[in-house]
C-alpha cells in the first residue's frame, strides 16, 4: 500500500505545448535556411560545371584527328561559342579549340599540334 502511495505522488516532468511549438518552429526555420543554402550551392555548381563543354572539345579534337571537320570551324553549344582555328608559334603549327560562354565569359581552351 505504501508503494502505491509513493507512485501516485511521483511527478512527471514534461514540456508544455508552447515549448514544444517553439522548438518545432526553430527547427523548421533552421531546416528552411539549410535547404535554401544547399539549393544555391547545387545551382551554382551546375551552372559553373564545364564537363559538357570539355566533352565537346574532346569530341571535336577526335573529329579533327580523323579528318571529319575542317579548320577553321565555328559552332555553338547552348551558351558556348566554339572556335577551331590554326595558329603558328615559331616553327610549329597548332590547332586551338576554344570555347567561350557568352553569358559568364568563362573560357576553355585546348591546344594540340597540327597533324600532317
Amino acid at each position: 500500500m505504501a508503494r502505491i502511495k509513493k507512485i501516485r505522488f511521483l511527478k512527471i516532468r514534461a514540456a508544455s505545448l508552447v515549448e514544444t511549438l517553439i522548438a518545432t518552429v526553430v527547427i523548421m526555420i533552421v531546416f528552411g535556411i539549410a535547404m535554401a543554402t544547399v539549393g544555391n550551392v547545387l545551382e551554382r555548381t551546375v551552372k559553373s560545371s564545364t564537363g559538357v563543354i570539355d566533352t565537346e572539345l574532346n569530341r571535336l579534337e577526335y573529329l579533327y584527328q580523323h579528318e571529319k571537320i575542317l579548320v577553321p570551324d565555328i559552332r555553338e553549344l547552348g551558351d558556348w561559342k566554339i572556335r577551331v582555328k590554326k595558329t603558328k608559334e615559331g616553327e610549329l603549327n597548332y590547332i586551338i579549340f576554344q570555347a567561350k560562354n557568352q553569358k559568364s565569359q568563362k573560357e576553355r581552351i585546348k591546344k594540340i599540334l597540327e597533324h600532317n
